[in-house]
């Protein structure tokens, strides 16, 4: 079973890529959810989907961020994001 969940994670992952791919303009906001040696862990809740930045600064938890995306690799499951507003 637990393959199951992974193989169901990794198929949702793959279908938020394409559809990310697809729209290379997406814009949204993301909450911080944790801070760990100069990297940004956000969650952006309209795509269930969790990324880390690197960041010049610490952000407080919780705050609101707004994200822009730069580049998806579908093969490696992989969309970066950066910041564009705090």
């Amino acid at each position: 079973s637990g393959l199951v969940r992974k193989a169901a994670r990794m198929s949702n992952n793959h279908w938020k890529l394409i559809y990310l791919r697809q729209n290379p303009e997406w814009r949204g906001s993301g909450i911080v959810v944790a801070m760990q040696g100069g990297r940004a862990t956000i969650l952006i809740p309209e795509l269930a989907l969790e990324t880390r930045i690197r960041i010049g600064k610490e952000l407080e938890l919780d705050s609101s961020v707004q994200l822009q995306l730069q580049e998806v690799d579908v093969p490696e499951l992989l969309a970066r994001f950066r910041i564009v507003k705090q």
